[in-house]
């Protein structure tokens, strides 16, 4: 369950710092939520609001801190561990080959725009193509990109199975891959329709996982666990 706090007692100092920052922010009415004692998470703003404290929340911390809009929830995430990035690297490494003979990008922590006052996430990889349209000039439209990667922390568990396949189909991802050292476990979901992933297919890390189009590629899952 998420713990509701005025201030958390058994989180990390970072996370203990993250919190308060958030809500001092906020007026005293607003609730703000730590999950898992390390991930900050501000729920049930009004869309006229979301906007505005997101940019807050983005302007009071530094850029190495991830700060996402999920399913209308603003969500800080700690810094990946050195194993996380590890993981990430070597799943760009793999998909770089094939993008390259595309004209793709494989690009780590990049963040894609759904909509004036809708959803802001940064997955770990996301592919997009030259032509890929922007909002501004560090966003890209999230139906233009061409597949989104997410490398389950222990901070985004719950981000990550639950809310981002909601989250991603919305803004019309065609392709939302999320792999899980923990249980070892790597989930794609594809064809997104009415807000849903209409298909998913699972499989064991170290069995091959097949990439539908555009993509049409076997993908080796093997060592993406420390």
């Amino acid at each position: 369950m998420a713990k509701v706090l005025d201030r958390p007692t058994t989180a990390t100092y970072s996370a203990r710092y993250n919190y308060s920052v958030v809500r001092d922010l906020l007026p005293p009415g607003d609730a703000v939520e730590l999950l898992d004692d390390d991930c900050v998470v501000v729920p049930d703003l009004p869309p006229e609001r979301l906007d505005v404290v997101y940019q807050q929340v983005c302007d009071a911390f530094p850029e190495n801190l991830r700060v996402e809009i999920i399913n209308g929830r603003i969500v800080v995430n700690p810094m990946p561990t050195i194993n996380h990035a590890k993981t990430v690297n070597e799943l760009q490494s793999r998909l770089n080959e094939t993008a390259r003979r595309r004209g793709w990008h494989v690009l780590q922590n990049i963040k894609l725009h759904f909509g004036p006052q809708s959803d802001r996430a940064i997955p770990d990889l996301s592919v997009i193509s030259d032509n890929a349209r922007m909002w501004g000039d560090d966003e890209v439209f999230s139906d233009d990109a061409l597949l989104a990667v997410e490398v389950v922390s222990k901070s985004s568990i719950r981000n990550d199975h639950l809310h981002k396949p909601r989250a991603y189909a919305g803004g019309g991802v065609p392709l939302y891959l999320i792999v899980d050292p923990f249980d070892r476990t790597a989930r794609l979901f594809s064809m997104p329709k009415d807000g849903r992933y209409a298909a998913e297919t699972g499989v064991r890390l170290g069995e091959p996982l097949e990439l539908p189009a555009p993509w049409e590629i076997t993908l080796d899952t093997t060592g993406l666990t420390p």
